[in-house]
């Protein structure tokens, strides 16, 4: 019930007039209209279908991958067939009867510098004469001289003494001019006195080692023993008395030596000593040597 706003008595809600007064009664405004909402119906789109282009390329990258290893398997194929033709042909060389002679070599190592290669050096010389001569034995040395100490009227066979420069010549090499291939052949190489090898009439392998660094080509054809001299050498030139027994003997044996100290630390060394050291050694524990650790009983 709704009261009117004149005499305060009692009406109804849908009365436009007060029955008690007559008078106006105010009236309710509607309720406001509810919006009415509109859900749209969500559209699905088609995918696209793919592209043939896409399809294209995935279809080459696989082409070009499987070409690609099979261009590899056949380069390893053609690798490995190459290696061992080259196993077989080499065998083959070493054959008796075969081109290429056996060289026999003295026991101060020079038979690592002609296992290197093939025992047939080549000379560029079409004629058999002393250049010729002196190329073959020096093959695998170009850094040393070389000059010929006989040689037959027709130079058919050649004696070549070979070294390295300012210093004594280290080997003899016989030569013998093949006729069917147009070359010398190494025959034999062997150390010039004996296992002595570099070791001069003073008792040195290497005189000057305190005042210039080594070469490759004067150590290569050394033995392993050789090698322990030479790299001992520097210390027994500074007065160190040796442990290892041959050691001892060898340089006490040596006009110019004079031990004066057990301790290796106070040995000072030049630069081109130490050098020289650092090489020798290097070249021994490649060698494999057995006297690196230096407590050898016996050469």
């Amino acid at each position: 019930m709704s009261q009117c706003p004149n005499c305060q008595a009692e009406v109804n809600p849908d009365q436009r007039f007060c029955h008690v007064c007559g008078g106006g009664l105010p009236q309710q405004a509607p309720p406001p209209p509810q919006p009415q909402y509109q859900y749209a119906q969500p559209q699905v789109q088609a995918r696209p279908a793919k592209s043939s282009g896409s399809t294209v390329a995935v279809t080459c990258a696989i082409i070009a991958a499987c070409g690609l290893a099979l261009l590899v398997c056949g380069g390893a194929v053609a690798y490995i067939y190459a290696q061992n033709k080259a196993r077989a042909l080499w065998a083959a060389s070493q054959e008796p009867g075969a081109t290429a002679s056996k060289t026999s070599v003295g026991s101060s190592g020079v038979d690592s510098r002609l296992n290197a290669a093939p025992n047939a050096a080549k000379s560029s010389a079409v004629q058999p004469g002393e250049e010729a001569a002196k190329a073959a034995a020096l093959e695998g040395y170009p850094d040393w001289v070389a000059r010929v100490a006989q040689h037959t009227p027709s130079w058919n066979t050649a004696i070549v003494e070979i070294g390295p420069p300012q210093s004594e010549y280290a080997f003899e090499v016989t030569v013998s001019w093949n006729d069917a291939g147009g070359r010398y052949e190494i025959e034999e190489a062997t150390p010039i006195g004996g296992d002595q090898g570099y070791e001069d009439a003073g008792g040195w392998m290497f005189l000057d080692s305190d005042t210039r660094k080594l070469t490759d080509s004067e150590l290569q054809p050394l033995s392993d023993r050789e090698l322990c001299i030479a790299r001992n050498e520097v210390y027994a030139r500074r007065g160190l008395v040796f442990e290892s027994q041959p050691l001892k003997d060898y340089f006490e044996a040596q006009p110019w030596y004079s031990g004066t100290t057990k301790q290796m630390k106070s040995v000072k060394l030049s630069a081109a000593e130490q050098a020289n050291v650092d090489k020798i050694m290097a070249l021994e524990k490649k060698r494999g040597s057995k006297y690196v650790k230096g407590t050898f009983k016996s050469w």
